[in-house]
């Protein structure tokens, strides 16, 4: 039956490693829960019986590639987790596994943005599978054993932790933008940093990729209006490979107040293929605030200038 991923028609990673190198050893290190709630164990992995095994099994290996994540059973519908951690003692057994000196690449297995902080400094190299479907086994080994390049991008935003959400690319501008180095702003206390762990749109492949020479079909757009945006892309790595070219646009209104007293707005663009629509700005003056559509607002006292620039 197409489309239906029965559980008898998957094929494991192991399996697809196999595929590829038959002499691969495997070891379970620990289980996770593939339990429905109501459960008393709604992560596993709460046992490190097993990773003696999984220790003795990467010494005696070349080369380890660790799955770590999620179950199934983790995501959807009624499937809430209240961290963003890898559940159970998956941290721990990467550690031992990463103390064993023998090269490691993760393959991460989820259904939602987890926090890996702590991760990424033991791991020389991640994957992310999310849940690849019946044939996750093949397309990993591909991946892992050098066949496929992977140009893949994220398709959402990963916290450093999980106070930082709701994080997002596409967040409304705040008055007091984080700064590290500043107290008093958007920021967290304990985060060194402004940024995610991995933004919306990161991915890394087997190549480089350098994007250069943006050109734009004109220096201003009306509300209305159209342009295009030309780049060039050239593959600066040893190898074959696909890239996905990424456009951003940010809105920066710079709010002033002239000699005469009156409020002028300039709203700018970043360089993109864009069509300009309404947009609404929120301007304070006293007591009173105002909504200003625009481009091509008109208001008593207000002035307003849409620009485009590159």
């Amino acid at each position: 039956m197409g489309g239906a991923g029965r559980d008898a028609d998957a094929v494991s990673v192991l399996a697809g490693i196999r595929q590829q190198s038959p002499g691969a050893t495997y070891a379970e290190g620990c289980k996770l829960s593939n339990a429905e709630p109501p459960t008393d164990d709604p992560e596993g992995c709460g046992s490190d019986a097993g990773f003696a095994e999984a220790v003795a099994t990467a010494r005696a290996a070349d080369q380890v590639v660790l799955a770590l994540g999620e179950t199934r059973e983790m995501s959807g519908e009624a499937a809430a987790r209240s961290t963003l951690d890898l559940p159970g003692r998956q941290e721990e057994l990467l550690r031992a596994i990463r103390a064993t000196g023998k090269p490691v690449a993760v393959v991460l297995f989820s259904g939602r943005p987890l926090t890996l902080e702590n991760v990424v400094d033991d791991a020389p190299a991640l994957l992310e599978a999310w849940f690849p479907g019946v044939q996750a086994g093949p397309a990993v080994a591909d991946v892992v054993f050098g066949k496929v390049n992977p140009g893949g991008k994220l398709p959402v935003t990963f916290p450093r932790r999980l106070g930082q959400v709701p994080i997002y690319y596409n967040h409304e501008p705040t008055g007091r933008p984080c700064d590290p180095q500043q107290k008093y702003v958007s920021r967290h206390r304990d985060i060194p940093s402004c940024a995610p762990l991995f933004e919306f749109g990161h991915g890394l492949s087997y190549t480089t990729f350098e994007v250069s020479d943006l050109r734009l079909s004109a220096s201003t757009v009306s509300r209305n209006g159209s342009l295009r945006a030309s780049v060039k892309v050239s593959n600066t790595g040893p190898r074959k490979g696909d890239e996905v070219v990424q456009l951003y646009t940010a809105s920066v209104v710079d709010l002033r107040r002239g000699e005469d007293g009156r409020f002028a707005i300039l709203a700018e663009c970043g360089t993109a293929p864009m069509r300009v629509n309404a947009a609404r700005v929120i301007l304070a003056t006293g007591a009173r605030e105002r909504f200003l559509p625009f481009p091509g607002w008109t208001l008593p006292g207000v002035t307003g200038t849409p620009a485009l620039r590159a």
